[in-house]
């Protein structure tokens, strides 16, 4: 890590437990949570949040496998009245559990979509049929962990940049950049094609760096190494323009 990162992140790591104790058990997140909901093997973001975080000491293992099942979509801590750091908390936890007992394949896997898109993209047609073949995801349940009938997206079999490279830029005075993300690029380029068209007719030239995953499904899954790495690239891709002074 860099020194300004050295200096950050106790700082982060103490705000974050600090909030915890605003935690007054009300259950909002345990509501919208969209896992608590659908399993009961998971207690929900309140329990293995604040409420466990209570019991996690630097020493000591981390007290639940039952973090594995949060997917850490945030939408614990943008729903807490509170503002306690639900999700930022269970990342913590989660990272914590890996380096105890290893990173599953599983999550190896599906936080990097950079990578899956760019192996897929080519043979996108066989890739989406053995996704959608029984079988094949028995297999995948039982070798990766993830549930047969777990949705999977559909690869697009072309990509969003290879789109914008090809596309021409209108001449005009006004410049925005576009991050478009992993899910644009791999599985709905379409998506990413019509808001260049909105921008453009507003008026925007857009520019579409060349760009590789965020990191944020990595940090999500408490793997915040890897995530920073990711991280560091794309803001090397991004940051000229930024200096440029383009939004």
């Amino acid at each position: 890590m860099s020194m300004i990162e050295d200096l950050i992140e106790p700082f982060e790591q103490d705000t974050m437990r600090a909030s915890l104790d605003h935690c007054i058990k009300c259950t909002i997140c345990e509501t919208y949570c969209p896992f608590s909901n659908a399993t009961p093997l998971f207690p929900g973001p309140k329990y293995v949040g604040p409420q466990a975080e209570r019991f996690r000491d630097a020493g000591d293992h981390s007290p639940d496998m039952s973090l594995d099942l949060c997917s850490g979509c945030g939408i614990c801590t943008q729903v807490c009245p509170q503002g306690v750091k639900i999700a930022e908390i269970n990342s913590k936890a989660r990272a914590k559990l890996w380096d105890e007992r290893g990173v599953p394949l599983r999550n190896k896997i599906l936080a990097r979509p950079s990578v899956g898109g760019r192996l897929a993209t080519p043979v996108a047609g066989p890739v989406n049929w053995a996704l959608g073949n029984r079988l094949v995801r028995g297999v995948i349940e039982r070798a990766a962990g993830v549930h047969r009938k777990a949705p999977l997206p559909r690869f697009a079999g072309r990509t969003f940049q290879t789109w914008a490279r090809r596309h021409p830029s209108p001449v005009t005075d006004k410049t925005v950049v576009y991050f478009h993300g992993c899910s644009t690029n791999y599985f709905e380029p379409r998506l990413g094609e019509m808001a260049v068209a909105v921008l453009e007719h507003n008026g925007y030239r857009v520019i579409v760096p060349p760009q590789d995953c965020c990191g944020l499904p990595l940090q999500s899954n408490g793997s915040f190494d890897p995530a920073r790495k990711y991280v560091r690239r794309l803001a090397a891709s991004l940051a000229p323009y930024a200096r440029r002074g383009h939004p």
